[in-house]
């Protein structure tokens, strides 16, 4: 119990540092647009005072307003255009940020029922100690909201910046001044620096890569300077360059820190969540519900193999993308796939389960190729091991034939493999076999 004493005091320093602090918080003049989950605090703790792992309340409150932020700046229904993969993988990103930090909560309660002695606290000490950790964790969101807003403003900025002919009549970008009533020296000696748009500093510099930042850039033929600042700006937890990164936050900030040794325990605590552990998203008017733990690399692609899988079709009633989940916690994979349907190599993960109107539910491994489908019988073979099905989508010029003639080698040589469907980048079906096994 003192050891969970000094992690709970450990990550309020740590916040502090990172910018979620009051200071930051008293000098932010502007307003803050951030959820306030006070009014869950009665249900949070009563279903607190059962051991919960995580409380699946707040994880919906801070994940869904992260999201939110996200959607606010790049909001793309638009598959396939220059925002959508990133918009995915961002929400993807701040989801699983929220998961963590809905657990560091519930750890943090959890260690609250003991004082720093040890000793064990009355229900009522217990309860106001509770409160507080609530108050704060909600008041760090303020920061967590508008600096997911900022960074996904930067990458939107840097994905336009970057267009072909933007990078010819604009080759350098500027750095503007913050609009902060307090600028901060950090970026403060950045103010008016003009580089080229392929310079290293912005791989590591931009605005948005410190908590509540509120400066701005803009692309310029002006000259570029000299000489460019040699640092790295960015707090923890906010390094790289989001457009290339594809976060919002990294590894190394506070929630994902906190639990980098106890990873199992969380991931056991996010599955034992069951349907709660999913955030809703929706293809063709399909809910589509993705886990916490789907791969954040595979959202935006899996969303668009579904998007040429449903085109059409009326019998689907849902589709749920599957958590990862790690050989530490492999018995619950039961309590995600149907009977009979775990993936053929236990340690492997399929992408999706598919329910039908009728009560049908059948497991499949989703690929989103690059290119001309070179590799399909490469790509096969990782499927095989995750589902009987497989649908592929190849978003290059695929030779029909060839890849006919690929599908059909490995379908007649792999008789469990029951079906394969293949789309090219216009949506078309370019194969279909079903097997009745």
């Amino acid at each position: 119990n003192t050891e969970k004493h000094a992690k709970n005091t450990w990550l309020n320093r740590l916040a502090d540092f990172f910018g979620f602090g009051a200071r930051r918080r008293r000098n932010s003049p502007h307003k803050i647009a951030y959820l306030s989950a006070k009014k869950l605090y009665a249900q949070v703790l009563e279903q607190a005072k059962a051991g919960q792992g995580i409380n699946a309340l707040l994880l919906e409150q801070y994940s869904k307003n992260l999201r939110k932020a996200v959607a606010g700046v790049m909001d793309s229904a638009n598959f396939g255009d220059q925002y959508f993969a990133l918009q995915q993988q961002f929400q993807a990103n701040v989801s699983q940020f929220a998961a963590h930090k809905a657990w560091c909560a519930a750890q943090q309660i959890e260690a609250a029922r003991f004082d720093k002695d040890g000793n064990p606290r009355s229900d009522e000490a217990w309860q106001r100690q509770a409160t507080a950790i609530l108050d704060r964790f909600d008041a760090y969101q303020n920061a967590e909201f508008n600096t997911a807003t900022a960074r996904a403003r930067t990458a939107k900025q840097w994905t336009d910046f970057n267009e072909k002919e933007n990078k010819i009549l604009f080759p350098n970008l500027r750095w503007l001044p913050s609009r902060s009533a307090d600028p901060r020296p950090e970026h403060a000696k950045f103010y008016g620096l003009t580089l080229p748009k392929d310079h290293p500093f912005w791989r590591t510099n931009q605005p948005g890569n410190l908590y509540n930042c509120k400066c701005d850039w803009e692309e310029t033929f002006d000259s570029a300077d000299s000489v460019a600042p040699q640092n790295d700006s960015a707090a923890v937890g906010l390094e790289g360059n989001p457009a290339e990164t594809k976060e919002i936050f990294t590894r190394n900030a506070a929630w994902f820190k906190f639990s980098q040794n106890r990873e199992n325990e969380y991931e056991k605590n996010i599955l034992e969540l069951k349907n709660d552990g999913f955030y809703p998203k929706e293809v063709r008017n399909i809910p589509v519900n993705v886990s916490i733990l789907h791969n954040t690399g595979e959202v935006a692609g899996n969303l668009e193999v579904l998007h040429s899988y449903l085109n059409g079709k009326n019998d689907i009633a849902k589709i749920s993308l599957l958590p990862n989940i790690s050989e530490k916690n492999m018995s619950m994979k039961k309590d995600f796939y149907p009977e009979g349907q775990l993936p053929r190599n236990i340690k492997k993960n399929a992408d999706a389960l598919i329910e039908f109107k009728n009560g049908k539910q059948i497991v499949a491994d989703f690929k989103a190729m690059q290119g001309n489908g070179v590799n399909l019988r490469r790509r096969l073979k990782d499927s095989y091991e995750q589902a009987d099905r497989a649908i592929i989508k190849i978003k290059g010029t695929p030779d029909v034939r060839e890849i006919t003639e690929t599908a059909d080698s490995f379908m007649n040589q792999h008789f469990r493999f029951k079906e394969l469907l293949i789309y090219d980048s216009r949506e078309t079906l370019i194969y279909e076999r079903k097997k009745d096994i």
